[in-house]
């Protein structure tokens, strides 16, 4: 429902009858970056796939994930390329970029997509690495891949202070945002993913080298962002 009542919930005047901090969870108009609506529809996209893509049966990855994803990333893509081109418009005025539910589809559309990419490679990474690996005895032939994946909120928490920045530092929208052609912006997106990537890899090995101090680090750099969010004007 939060892509469908964005375009809605955006037109309502939420800071006057509710507190700050619960109207930035409404729309932009706090100056939030992303209130529930209507990227809560994304959360729950995500949820929804990731329980349909476990088989019960086997407890992993059901086979041929990658098809039923990419089937429907096309058909979900194909609807919001038809809602669009017969200029339908049932949600009144709306910004199409942040809050069109005809927007929203597109882009599941193609995130559903690009997974289907990432499965069909993992699994021809996974058939053509895994008898060599284990004929040598080198273990598991995606251990780098898993470990990237089980730091995934640590990529996205650094990407969005390298993007949008900090209370303490400035990000690239406010340095860069806006003066950037279509190359060098996908040059700056990679390096971004890049960067964050590597970040996360290193706290993937201080969290299994050093399990006790950093524990300590994550209490204490927790302890940091609670104070410079609650002291920094």
């Amino acid at each position: 429902m939060g892509p469908l009542s964005a375009p809605a919930v955006w037109r309502l005047p939420v800071e006057r009858w509710l507190p700050i901090g619960v109207a930035a969870y409404m729309n932009i108009d706090t100056g939030s970056i992303f209130p529930l609506f209507p990227w809560t529809g994304f959360l729950c996209a995500g949820v929804v796939t990731a329980y349909l893509s476990i088989d019960p049966h086997r407890g992993s990855l059901r086979r041929r994930l990658a098809w039923g994803l990419a089937i429907a990333g096309v058909l979900l893509w194909a609807a919001a390329r038809l809602l669009h081109d017969s200029g339908v418009n049932p949600f009144g005025e709306q910004n199409y970029w942040k809050t069109s539910p005809i927007f929203f589809l597109t882009r599941l559309g193609l995130i559903l997509l690009g997974f289907a990419a990432l499965c069909a490679l993992e699994s021809l990474w996974a058939r053509r690495c895994a008898a060599p690996a284990i004929a040598a005895g080198h273990g598991n032939p995606m251990g780098l891949l898993q470990r990237v994946g089980q730091e995934t909120l640590v990529i996205y928490v650094i990407h969005l202070l390298l993007l949008y920045g900090s209370p303490v530092s400035p990000g690239l929208n406010t340095l860069l945002g806006g003066a950037l052609n279509l190359q060098v912006t996908s040059i700056v997106a990679a390096l971004v993913l890049l960067i964050s990537t590597a970040v996360a890899l290193l706290w993937s090995y201080g969290r299994r080298r050093w399990p006790a101090r950093f524990r300590s680090f994550r209490f204490a750099l927790a302890a940091l962002v609670l104070f410079v969010a609650l002291v920094k004007p």
